[in-house]
């Protein structure tokens, strides 16, 4: 049975807790410079598992004929490949193509936290400036710290078998980072269920050294700006348009330092947020607190349907159930969250690895 406490019960203790932790995580108001405000500042509902389709092989050709051969298409009245004048103009004019695409998914993730406040703990605050509401207040307020970094710490996650693997999270569990939201290797099953050896178009650019590590250069920054711009896989054109560049102190500050002979004409701002920036061609680079060390994010945030192509989704958000019926004299509640990340966009997107 829920325990008394003076005048004040227990038995709503987790119906006080989800009201509290529901409309913080649903606005994302967390107070730090974090990459799940920067990439992922909304949050979307979503169902058990997130389906969409992406382009795949999104070429339909447009083909020059001359005047005679125009007049011959159009008077045909057999525009058919095996019977009469459209066998022969229906071989040379009309062969069909689709704009095709394939489906992807996102499965869900379950996260869970567990909070107890002990028998001895609640007997020793019966009155007093520690008052049971002073103390779930306060457990509470850390408790959405500690998802705040956790969530920051699994979308962070990116480490170099991206280029070999699929780049699980760790534990696979988790919700999804960008080494898994960018991955290029494991063609098969590849990521979101599609295989990079039948849509190669599907893989974002990574210039990378084989693991070698190596200085960031305007020239490599040039290479990774070009390719995404006008870079081609197969027969399909990526049409990047790059909306930041993203990176840790340590490449952000390798960048100014290239920018030391135009130190004082270079544009240095401060976004919404508090995040500091550079630019480079016209777009910001931003210093991201505890991105991986050795890696440039090329992003652009939308994909060329005009979508988000980073995406938090949330299946249910934050559900607090109380267990304290299950421990003797304390209390314990249990929060759920169920929610993952995804990249839809992904060949719009660039990764310079390996750098020093």
């Amino acid at each position: 049975m829920p325990i008394g406490l003076g005048t004040v019960s227990t038995a709503g203790v987790a119906e006080l807790i989800a009201k509290t932790y529901d409309p913080i995580f649903t606005s994302l108001r967390d107070t730090e410079n974090t990459l799940k405000k920067y990439l992922f500042p909304d949050t979307t509902e979503g169902n058990d598992v997130i389906r969409w389709h992406i382009d795949a092989n999104d070429t339909n050709s447009v083909r020059p004929v001359s005047e005679v051969e125009l007049n011959s298409l159009i008077d045909s009245l057999i525009l058919d490949t095996t019977t009469g004048n459209g066998a022969q103009v229906g071989a040379k004019f009309l062969t069909p193509n689709l704009h095709a695409v394939v489906d992807a998914n996102l499965d869900i993730r379950h996260m869970v936290q567990t909070t107890m406040i002990g028998a001895k703990q609640l007997a020793a605050i019966k009155g007093g400036k520690d008052s049971f509401a002073n103390i779930l207040t306060r457990e509470t307020e850390k408790n959405m710290q500690d998802w705040h970094r956790a969530i920051e710490d699994y979308l962070l996650y990116f480490p170099d078998s991206f280029r070999t693997s699929a780049a699980p999270p760790v534990p696979v569990t988790a919700i999804d980072g960008l080494g898994t939201m960018l991955a290029v290797g494991a063609p098969n099953p590849g990521i979101y269920g599609v295989r990079y050896d039948l849509y190669p178009e599907f893989q974002p650019y990574v210039n990378h050294a084989a693991g070698i590590a190596r200085s960031v250069s305007i020239a490599l920054m040039q290479d990774m700006w070009n390719k995404l711009q006008g870079g081609q896989i197969g027969s399909t054109q990526r049409y990047s348009n790059t909306d930041a560049i993203l990176c840790g102190a340590a490449q952000f500050t390798a960048y100014g330092n290239l920018l030391t002979a135009q130190r004082r004409f270079t544009g240095h701002e401060k976004l919404d947020g508090g995040f500091k920036a550079l630019d480079f061609n016209g777009i910001k680079v931003v210093s991201i607190p505890r991105f991986t060390a050795n890696k440039m994010l090329f992003a652009q945030k939308q994909t060329r349907e005009g979508d988000k192509a980073f995406e938090y989704r949330i299946l249910k958000n934050y559900d607090v159930a109380d267990k304290s019926d299950n421990i003797v004299g304390g209390i314990l509640y249990i929060a759920t969250h169920m929610a993952n990340a995804l990249c839809k966009g992904r060949m719009q997107q660039g990764v310079l690895t390996d750098l020093s």
